[in-house]
């Protein structure tokens, strides 16, 4: 395919240069005809001098690489938007409990994919110096407002 476009290149440039040269009048009117030709029949030639296989073959190929591509960009995606969303997650409940007045140092969330095609949170780890009072409202808030059941609620203290 490439020698095509370098043959067809060839021929324009030099059909250009001839047309140039030649004086206005019928010669010039001839020699856009015979350039014409000449860059039909480059075309033609090129076409049935083209390997159809190894063209089909690199189709494939490009194809095949695209896809893979996308693929690759598409779990790229995922892994982002996973990483936002247990960074909001996170981020709530540090406010949450902030607004509940437990003191919370840090939360870490990790979401996992489920079946309907989205990141939900799976588990979560809160670390901090609460009272159990506050511990156990805050996990039942947890539970039922994000879907964290208290088994995969981890609980440490920050030793302050």
């Amino acid at each position: 395919m490439r020698e095509l476009i370098r043959t067809l290149c060839v021929l324009s440039v030099l059909s250009g240069i001839a047309q140039s040269l030649c004086p206005e009048g019928s010669g010039k009117r001839t020699m856009a005809f015979v350039c014409s030709v000449v860059l039909l029949a480059g075309v033609v030639r090129g076409l049935s001098d083209l390997d159809w296989d190894s063209y089909a073959l690199e189709t494939g190929q490009i194809r095949l690489r695209e896809t893979e591509f996308l693929e690759r960009s598409e779990d790229v995606l995922r892994s982002l938007d996973r990483t936002v969303i247990e960074k909001e997650y996170s981020a709530y409940i540090l406010d949450m409990a902030q607004r509940k007045g437990c003191p919370l140092v840090s939360v870490s969330v990790q979401a996992q994919w489920s079946l309907e095609g989205f990141w939900v949170p799976h588990a979560a780890l809160m670390i901090g110096s609460l009272r159990p009072e506050e511990q156990a409202s805050l996990a039942g808030w947890i539970e039922s407002d994000l879907g964290i059941p208290q088994s995969r609620q981890e609980w440490r203290r920050d030793g302050g």
